[in-house]
């Protein structure tokens, strides 16, 4: 949805798709290893002495809260220590009594805990010791910083009103009224005022009819987060609060409750956040800039005649008797022999819904026109902006360009494809003529399914290393989306690994629960495994890596449930799931993730 004057949410344009494949996970983590090589400490080591190598960072940081971490070490060379005993000891001291150390010999471990820390900013060291070796490691933890008081009630009255008409874009029934409330208003290129307090409220009325200036419609509205876009409501995803700072991250806030009335001579909102009372009044003009008219003046025109159509057919494997699935690709650059994008290149995707098709007729794109579904509804005739996009790449293979359709239409007949449809400001004309390719990877009996598997799985990590990503209200359906990635053996990325891609809820103070297969996406679901774009893989899958790469033993997480239990900061995945030719994949997998919860910023990402 197109929205203007957030200021702090301007920068998060470009991060509104992801390309979920283990590829890219594996280069992320062989990335984030590559970054903690150790360094040798000593210069000159003698064949009959051992000598300590440190493998954890030389600085190690620490919130306010405190936390536990490890320090890892080895002794070296490694042939020698095969050979013979050590006669000496490792010594691990701090004078820090804020600090706990434990010494585990026998794996090279040394287990630190960092007490809370109620005052100023403080810095320690850690020393180990080894013959006449020592290494230093510093401790930083930042200080305490307390809480503000928060006001028991927040009255305000606002003396901008900014607001923007979107018609039915949003809504088929009813008409969007997006309103920013602030005391400083908006700059000239329509962003928020460094200190200025802002309200921004998404509202759904009656549709504006007649050619005059659209007011917003007098009545009364009521938070709704169901996303129904009902009539009178105030949609729950796209309304905060927040007090803008253009030197930091600004946070915003989402609404807990709010009930808005609106007369002819100006409105008054109340509304619970954070637990607090807010009371906003505005008196005034409520005239809303139309944006159903269009400024051809304003558009820069993109045309474009492919050479090339590829589309990858999944049936109904997420709308079950309702539509079909289909991958759409438009480019003058081909693709690679194994199904994937080349570079230089430039590529138009399309998550294009059909009618039904019936494959013993032939599988072909039905004909029709298709329009872009910002509300991703998967209804006939329409294409999802979930994973629909135009990329670009460079000549090194650096993505260079990666935009979202906005609005726009597609048209399948007899001569080929033609498109127009808005990214970035830019109206694309795309057009191709002649055949289509259709891949078909469909599930049906006929098809060949994704499992290379020929037996059942039985899974026994105790220290796997887990990976997590938070991507917010990803699918828009109220849920918190997460990819968790698990490694047993990280280092040298080989055997087990395991991508899931699961929805919790966002009221819970952490993942924990049993989650069920779901191509829905509801709530305490996971998405079955499915391959595309070639062959890279999407959501939910057990891999079985060789050196990094991806080996010959595979299979889509497709049926049955993940339960995830947490005690302190241990996961513990009891597996009792099915793949895609009914073998099981059950067990259990237990580690820490190697960073703490986070609200990413992807959850802030505007319409």
């Amino acid at each position: 949805m197109e929205r203007h004057g957030t200021g702090v949410l301007d920068f998060l344009d470009t991060n509104t798709m992801r390309l979920r494949t283990i590829i890219a996970a594996l280069l992320a983590g062989v990335a984030m290893f590559a970054a903690c090589e150790p360094s040798v400490i000593i210069t000159n080591p003698t064949p009959e002495n051992d000598y300590l190598m440190l493998l954890s960072d030389e600085v190690m940081k620490f919130p306010a809260e405190g936390g536990t971490d490890t320090i890892l070490y080895i002794f070296i060379p490694e042939e020698e220590v095969k050979q013979h005993t050590r006669t000496s000891t490792l010594d691990v001291a701090t004078e820090a009594t804020w600090i706990e150390l434990t010494d585990n010999h026998n794996d090279s471990t040394i287990e630190m805990r960092v007490a809370a820390n109620e005052g100023e900013a403080r810095t320690a060291t850690v020393v180990l010791t080894y013959n006449a070796q020592s290494i230093t490691i510093t401790i930083e933890q930042e200080g305490h910083k307390p809480e503000p008081p928060q006001p028991e009630e927040v009255t305000f009255n606002a003396d901008s009103f900014y607001g923007l008409y979107h018609g039915n874009k949003y809504s088929p029934d009813m008409g969007n009224y997006f309103v920013y409330l602030s005391d400083l208003g908006l700059d000239d290129e329509g962003v928020a005022r460094d200190g200025g307090t802002y309200y921004l409220l998404d509202l759904y009325a009656p549709l504006h009819e007649g050619e005059g200036d659209v007011c917003l419609p007098a009545g009364t509205y009521s938070l709704d987060n169901s996303g129904s876009y009902a009539a009178w409501s105030i949609g729950a995803t796209y309304t905060m609060h927040y007090i803008y700072s253009a030197a930091s991250n600004t946070a915003t806030h989402s609404f807990e409750a709010a009930t808005l009335t609106v007369t002819a001579e100006g409105l008054t909102l109340t509304a619970r956040i954070d637990s607090v009372e807010h009371a906003v009044t505005y008196s005034g003009d409520m005239t809303l800039i139309d944006k159903t008219i269009p400024e051809p003046e304003e558009i820069e025109v993109v045309e474009s005649e492919v050479k090339h159509a590829w589309s990858y057919y999944f049936g109904d494997m997420n709308t079950p008797d309702i539509s079909d699935y289909f991958t759409l690709i438009l480019s003058n650059d081909e693709l690679n022999t194994d199904g994937t994008l080349c570079y230089p290149g430039a590529y138009y995707r399309f998550e294009l819904y059909s009618v039904l098709v019936n494959t013993e007729a032939g599988l072909t794109l039905p004909h029709g026109t298709y329009i872009i579904d910002s509300t991703n509804s998967c209804t006939p005739n329409t294409i999802s902006v979930h994973n629909s996009m135009y990329i670009t790449y460079d000549t090194a293979g650096e993505l260079e360009t990666m935009l979202v359709p906005s609005s726009g239409t597609l048209v399948v007949d007899e001569n080929g494809i033609t498109a127009e449809v808005m990214y970035g400001g830019k109206l694309h004309k795309v057009s191709f003529k002649g055949d289509i390719t259709i891949y078909n990877n469909s599930r049906d009996d006929n098809h060949e399914r994704y499992s290379t598997l020929t037996d059942d799985i039985v899974f026994d990590i105790d220290d796997a290393t887990i990976i997590m990503e938070y991507y917010g209200d990803y699918y828009s359906n109220g849920t918190d989306n997460w990819m968790v990635h698990i490694f047993e053996n990280p280092e040298l990325i080989s055997g087990t690994y395991l991508l899931l891609d699961i929805l919790s809820d966002p009221a819970a103070d952490n993942i924990a629960g049993t989650y069920s297969a779901d191509k829905e996406y509801g709530l305490y679901t996971f998405i079955p495994g499915y391959i595309e774009w070639g062959n890279n893989f999407y959501s939910s899958w057990y891999v079985d890596m060789v050196d990094g790469g991806i080996g010959e033993i595979y299979a889509p997480f497709s049926e049955g449930s993940v339960t995830i239990d947490i005690e302190g900061d241990r996961y513990t995945f009891t597996l009792n799931t099915h793949d895609d030719r009914g073998h099981s994949l059950t067990g259990t997998i237990s580690g820490s993730p190697m960073s703490e919860y986070t609200r990413s910023h992807y959850a802030l990402i505007t319409k």
